[in-house]
């Protein structure tokens, strides 16, 4: 639902008080931050029925990125982003189907990024 975006809070204090709610992004679940070493934070999310992917170069997690579209299709599961570098990353994220029986099953896919 468009009008429920996953949204970011702050706190500067160590979490004494807390920003107001800023929308973040599309409606996603259990998003999953990373921060690599060279300072851009990656972080994946999506609902059963996509995977995104943004990314902030600012090193706030302020400003991000338009989503990159990993998957859309009938039914995924929970993302894992792993570090692989200072500039690399991993996400790992299942596909299958909910309508119809995939041969051999679901599939698990990695798709790696590199970000400077």
């Amino acid at each position: 639902d468009v009008d429920h975006p996953m949204v970011a809070v702050r706190s500067d204090d160590h979490g004494q008080t807390w920003s107001d709610p800023v929308p973040l992004a599309a409606p996603g679940v259990c998003p999953q931050p990373l921060l690599l070493d060279n300072g851009v934070l990656a972080c994946s999310y999506g609902t059963r029925r996509y995977v995104h992917v943004i990314t902030s170069h600012d090193g706030r997690g302020v400003e991000w990125s338009d989503p990159v579209i990993l998957y859309e299709g009938q039914t995924s599961g929970y993302t894992s982003v792993q570090a692989l570098d200072d500039d690399r990353f991993r996400v790992v994220h299942q596909e299958g189907s909910s309508n119809a029986f995939l041969p051999g099953g679901s599939r698990f896919v990695r798709t790696e990024f590199r970000v400077h």
